[in-house]
């Protein structure tokens, strides 16, 4: 990606994660990205583009930023980095899930959204099927756990429980979320160092 279409990309996050939807412009992305309205309109040729964009934006963000967390074989403790690493408790992941909400939001009106919502949604509840089967066929215990249930269940959690965060004050937010998810993965059968806090 060139260095305007990517300054252009995070000025609308920023936008959207300061004023939501309603707030997102041509001409607010490119006072934010400080570059005139034509170049927004050049790699973006509706309002459309530009939203689903920026959600491609934050997803590979934040691919990128769990990325490290995947290599060598997954662990009760490695999942729950995971699903903390969306914790939305820094400015950077703030923004990332004021993005994620606003795009979730918009995707309920405009189809060629929905579909890109669907779509992603697909993605991480495969993705968290398939580690929750790993750990299932490695510990008795977790024989009997339906893994595409318990995706759909985690992802639930911390959908609701990152709009539930976005609410309280930054430094609450990983205080909020984290003994839920614990909770959770216990309640799953899964077996967390106590060190994992």
């Amino acid at each position: 990606m060139n260095e305007t279409k990517q300054r252009l990309l995070n000025g609308a996050m920023q936008v959207i994660a300061r004023e939501g939807w309603p707030g997102l412009s041509v001409r607010s992305v490119a006072k934010e990205a400080q570059v005139s309205a034509s170049h927004v309109q050049y790699y973006f040729h509706s309002r459309a583009d530009l939203i689903a964009g920026t959600y491609q934006y934050v997803g590979d963000k934040l691919v990128a930023h769990v990325t490290p967390l995947l290599e060598g074989q997954p662990t009760p403790a490695t999942l729950l980095r995971i699903l903390e690493s969306w914790i939305p408790d820094t400015p950077e992941r703030e923004a990332w899930a004021r993005t994620w909400v606003a795009f979730s939001t918009a995707s309920l009106h405009e189809e060629v959204l929905s579909q890109a919502a669907r779509e992603t949604d697909d993605v991480l509840r495969s993705w968290l099927s398939k580690q929750l089967r790993q750990l299932a066929s490695r510990d008795t215990k977790l024989k009997g756990v339906d893994a595409d249930l318990a995706a759909r269940q985690l992802l639930g959690l911390v959908d609701g429980l990152t709009l539930q965060a976005l609410l309280l004050p930054l430094a609450e937010r990983k205080g909020f979320i984290q003994p839920a998810l614990i909770a959770m993965l216990t309640a799953l059968g899964f077996t967390l160092a106590d060190n994992v806090a």
